[in-house]
């Protein structure tokens, strides 16, 4: 059996900190703040530092965007429309902070020219799915709702209106949306 040699623990704390840096400089700036000048004057590190363990801007950028990265729904046992409303309701309040809406900008704006970043769209996509489609089975099941629904046609009604909300018009997710959006999924 190999041993994995320790981590030097200055080397754990130093790239938290850049990672740290990172993180701010794409909340206050997008990507086009992630640059190797940028970081290391933020993390207070040597710009080599920074190169050592971030080669190119895009990886910069993808280590940032995979920190970032969450599963939007979560699974739960509770009846559909309440599952569905309390999940929109932690959407709306998560997609509306400012490193979301460069997240959501960012995966937009640079899928069609990087692979690395439309595979953590897709992966996003498909662990959302996956949530979605289990709580279908399960309101099905229990008699919430009448027919199995397509789970990435229920994504897109549901987040949709969510991230357009918040990312394109800026605005606030009411309760009363949440309603309406609930009540055109549940209902059927």
């Amino acid at each position: 059996m190999t041993e994995q040699p320790a981590v030097d623990a200055r080397i754990t704390r130093t790239r938290q900190v850049v990672i740290e840096a990172m993180h701010r400089i794409f909340e206050e700036e997008g990507a086009s703040g992630l640059t190797h000048q940028r970081v290391a004057l933020k993390a207070g590190v040597g710009r080599a530092t920074v190169y050592r363990h971030w080669p190119t801007t895009l990886d910069l950028l993808v280590d940032t965007l995979r920190d970032i990265d969450q599963t939007i729904m979560q699974p739960g046992d509770e009846p559909f429309d309440e599952w569905l409303r309390n999940q929109l309701t932690h959407a709306a309040v998560e997609l509306a902070l400012p490193t979301s809406r460069q997240f959501i900008a960012l995966m937009i704006a640079e899928a069609d020219n990087h692979t690395v970043i439309a595979d953590l769209g897709a992966e996003l996509i498909e662990r959302t799915y996956r949530v979605m489609e289990g709580m279908i089975d399960q309101a099905v099941e229990r008699g919430e709702l009448d027919r199995k629904l397509d789970q990435a046609d229920v994504v897109a009604r549901t987040l949709g209106p969510i991230i357009y909300r918040t990312a394109m018009q800026r605005l606030d997710v009411t309760p009363g949306f949440i309603d309406e959006i609930v009540d055109s999924v549940a209902r059927r």
